[in-house]
């Protein structure tokens, strides 16, 4: 009988999934410091050497007449069902409110951002991409005397980014 139940067990058991799709930074010139910027960057600002997290230059964005400062789109950079993390350092000419809407896949969330005058890391952990491959960022404000600066995005696999 313990055989039965040893085999009934081990048939309940699932296979798991494993990821093999790109690793490490799936975000092309995260940093900006080369001329080309990711295509699937849209932005009403620039590349710029006025302020930096880390090398020579950021990219600094400010409001359009509808409020869109920066919109990052990927078609097919995710891989359903996985976890995916973001991250990056944002600074503001002065203290304002930006919201995001961030989406991996169908999975996204809209938060505000409490942009300050030195830098800080946005961290979104561990969002599993569902229904889609795309993969979104949208950030913007309708201050439109508002500029920031945003450098180093990493978009991965896994829970850290």
């Amino acid at each position: 009988m313990t055989g039965c139940v040893q085999g009934l067990i081990g048939s309940l058991k699932t296979a798991t999934a494993v990821y093999t799709g790109p690793t490490g930074n799936l975000i092309t010139n995260p940093g900006f410091e080369d001329v080309t910027i990711d295509t699937w960057f849209l932005y009403f600002g620039e590349r710029t050497t006025a302020q930096a997290q880390t090398g020579s230059y950021s990219l600094v964005a400010g409001a359009d007449e509808l409020g869109y400062t920066l919109y990052y789109y990927s078609p097919n950079v995710l891989a359903v069902g996985f976890p995916f993390s973001l991250s990056f350092w944002i600074k503001g000419t002065t203290e304002f409110s930006l919201t995001n809407i961030i989406a991996f896949g169908s999975n996204d969330s809209s938060t505000a951002i409490n942009v300050t005058t030195s830098w800080q890391q946005i961290t979104i952990l561990n969002r599993t991409a569902t229904n889609s491959t795309s993969m979104s960022i949208n950030l913007y404000t309708l201050d439109y005397s508002q500029n920031f600066w945003i450098d180093n995005i990493v978009l991965q696999y896994g829970p850290t980014a």
